[in-house]
């Protein structure tokens, strides 16, 4: 009896020690202390799946959890745990569930409410989100997690005004760097810079005595504004200043390396990711940053493995299409959606592994940019085209009842492009409308003699770097006084003044015909039609390669990485031909290259 008694008080004992570790939050020591506790005791599993859990042991925490859960399945906190662990690994539909269960047997679990609302909006479920979140106050009205949070949801949804209403109504001083960057975030969103650089500089000013850790955050937070406006000096020069303070902040390791990237510091950026990594292992955006960093070198095998993480990020969109992911397997005719995704050039770049994919399922239903809808039928006439924006919401796909699987386009590349030999070198993929094209082709050539040259030179938008990637058409002069020459506007932006303004100055003669790219069918029978384009960084790019078109492509010091990171061509198209700024923003060296290329090719003679 003394001996059992004493095996009780030594268990018991046990069991307050991992009971204080876990209140601390020591989690390797709680690890440690768990190997000579008992082992099956439900509160030693419990304690092991989150200790495991928050060392980032994911998998085996699941595993743990799940085990338990079995066991006890009335225990919130143990389905709660599981949840967590569930979404640091990427399964938000399995989190949901848990949370949900959570909930279920304690419903005024704020904690479960917050963490379902991360769930719900990494799945792009954002009114669910809010949903969550807004129970989340009701049941605590000043929880600082739950509002934080609901002010980014409203900053992502730009619905700036909700966002501010939040974040003003908190009662916090310029030490208070969660809201500082919350509202940064916010401002930077909304394009006031100068906002935003007010407050961090009052932030810095009047904390100039706090600890260099939090001195290094509000100096990396001022590096992230200035290099959202563009001033990228400064912005490289306030991340050197933080690191120096405290070299253990991941975000700034990893603002840092995008920053690099900007300045044609490729391998800089490499390290800068590969620091911040080493410190947050876990973190998403620096894996994909990784990976992009592996598919521009041409270790494609290795950079499609973390492409999919692309979906994880705030502007991606995990879409719910109610039937499970194909995993190449071959399947039956009219089995398999492969939805759109991205931007209409990542569109067309991927489209190119569609014929591969014909053998293993026949007559697809391919989603796409309506533009591309008319092309895509007459290209690729064995699927069904469906033209249509990307949404949520997909009660379309009712009208397709055989439909068994699903396929996102950009990750056709994992199974048909892991080495450089694997792309084709077919000259294109797409087929140009043969009637809008003779069409076009007449136009052309009403113009009289001398090569037509098809030209595009802004690229892009604000949040995907159009000033690195365009230059401006006044800036074209010695391409545009190529002797003979029809130019012939690609630009679909608003631009005749431009065009104007240029002709005048310069004498050139270039031609914008607005009918021509209302209309993405009439613009690839244009371009079909034209002897070569000449382009930034944009669709128009991957448009003419698809085609078969030559392309000459004016690519940034800082390019995306389709266009890899080196080299003349791009394995995509076998048309296109790349000339590289060798700093950013200097751009008379390439715009002479293609000029002095385009004589050549078009055996045109200068006559200056």
């Amino acid at each position: 009896m003394r001996f059992f008694k004493e095996c009780c008080k030594t268990r018991q004992t046990q069991l307050n020690n991992l009971q204080t570790f876990f209140n601390n939050g020591m989690w390797s020591e709680l690890l440690e202390a768990i190997d000579s506790a008992p082992p099956n005791h439900e509160e030693t599993m419990y304690f092991r799946g989150v200790a495991l859990a928050r060392s980032g042991q994911n998998d085996e925490a699941i595993s743990v959890l799940k085990q338990l859960d079995s066991e006890k399945p009335l225990r919130p906190e143990v389905k709660l745990a599981l949840g967590n662990a569930l979404l640091a690994s990427q399964k938000q539909s399995e989190a949901i569930t848990y949370f949900i269960e959570t909930l279920n047997l304690d419903r005024e679990n704020k904690i479960a409410w917050i963490n379902l609302a991360r769930a719900y909006f990494e799945k792009g479920k954002t009114t669910l989100a809010k949903r969550a979140l807004l129970k989340a106050l009701d049941i605590d009205q000043q929880n600082r997690e739950a509002r934080l949070y609901l002010a980014k949801i409203y900053t992502f949804e730009k619905n700036y005004n909700n966002a501010n209403h939040i974040l003003n109504h908190f009662d916090f001083d310029l030490s208070d760097i969660e809201v500082i960057q919350a509202l940064v975030n916010l401002w930077v969103n909304d394009d006031d810079h100068a906002k935003a650089l007010a407050l961090i500089n009052s932030a810095i000013q009047q904390t100039s005595d706090s600890t260099p850790a939090d001195h290094a955050k509000l100096e990396s937070i001022k590096g992230y504004i200035l290099q959202s406006q563009g001033n990228l000096e400064e912005a490289y020069s306030s991340f050197r200043k933080s690191l120096e303070m405290d070299d253990s902040i991941a975000e700034t390791h990893f603002n840092l390396g995008l920053l690099q990237l900007d300045l044609g510091m490729r391998n800089e950026s490499k390290n800068s990711f590969l620091r911040a990594k080493e410190l947050s292992p876990n973190d998403l955006p620096t894996k994909w940053q990784l990976s992009l960093f592996e598919l521009s070198s041409g270790n494609f095998g290795v950079g499609w493995q973390d492409y999919g993480l692309r979906f994880m990020s705030e502007d991606g969109m995990q879409r719910d299409f109610g039937v499970p992911m194909w995993k190449g397997e071959k399947v039956r005719s009219g089995e398999l959606l492969i939805t759109a995704e991205q931007g209409l050039g990542d569109e067309i770049m991927f489209s190119s592994c569609l014929i591969d994919l014909f053998s293993k399922a026949p007559q697809p239903v391919i989603e796409c940019h309506p533009k591309l809808e008319n092309i895509y039928r007459i290209s690729f006439p064995q699927a069904t085209i469906i033209g249509r924006n990307q949404t949520l919401e997909n009660e379309w796909l009712k009208d397709y009842p055989e439909v068994k699987y699903f396929f996102p386009i950009g990750s056709l590349p994992r199974l048909f492009r892991n080495h450089i030999n694997d792309f084709p070198s077919r000259p294109g993929h797409l087929v140009a409308n043969p009637e809008i094209s003779g069409k076009w082709g007449k136009k052309l050539r009403s113009l009289g003699a001398g090569p037509k040259i098809g030209i595009s030179w802004q690229g892009g938008l604000k949040n995907t770097r159009s000033s690195i990637r365009s230059i401006p058409l006044n800036r074209w002069k010695n391409i545009l006084e190529i002797p003979g020459a029809h130019f012939i506007s690609l630009q679909y932006t608003d631009c005749k003044e431009e065009i104007d303004n240029v002709n005048k100055k310069f004498g050139s003669n270039i031609h914008h015909w607005q009918e021509a790219l209302r209309d993405y069918e009439e613009t690839a029978g244009l371009v079909s039609s034209l002897d070569v384009v000449v382009s930034v960084q944009t669709a128009v790019v991957h448009l003419s390669g698809a085609l078969g078109v030559k392309c000459f492509a004016l690519i940034s010091a800082s390019p995306e990485w389709c266009y890899m990171a080196e080299g003349r061509k791009i394995p995509w198209y076998s048309s296109v031909v790349l000339f590289r700024q060798k700093k950013l923003n200097i751009w008379n060296d390439v715009i002479e290259n293609v000029n002095q290329s385009l004589k050549a090719n078009l055996k045109i003679q200068a006559t200056k």
